[in-house]
């Protein structure tokens, strides 16, 4: 934790997070030097991380379930056209259904005069 911060801070101007925070320059500088190893053991203790600002948190408990449903869902699917099941059973009622051509019927790098 003490890593990132000391590599965000090098990345940055420490004048302008001063203005930004109000204070002297200085006193990042102290607050790095003295206080930094305490704020971090703070935020340890408390249960908490630093990520930068565009990473997403997510419960993994959440993500798990998410998971199981997609491959529950995919592992039910023999092919593509079982994807789009409700736009044809649409089409047939119309009497507009036309099968797409299945996976086993493509062959790659040949043509239909062949």
């Amino acid at each position: 934790m003490q890593t990132q911060v000391l590599n965000a801070l090098a990345g940055t101007c420490q004048q302008d997070i001063a203005e930004t925070m109000g204070i002297d320059s200085g006193t990042i500088t102290r607050l790095k030097d003295v206080h930094l190893i305490k704020l971090c053991n703070l935020l340890a203790a408390l249960g908490l991380k630093i990520v930068p600002m565009e990473l997403k948190c997510y419960n993994p408990e959440m993500v798990k379930m998410i998971y199981a449903l997609a491959r529950d869902n995919l592992m039910k699917s023999e092919e593509v056209d079982d994807f789009f099941h409700d736009d044809a059973r649409i089409q047939i009622a119309e009497g507009t259904y036309k099968p797409r051509a299945s996976v086993r019927d493509v062959h790659i790098g040949s043509s239909k005069d062949e």
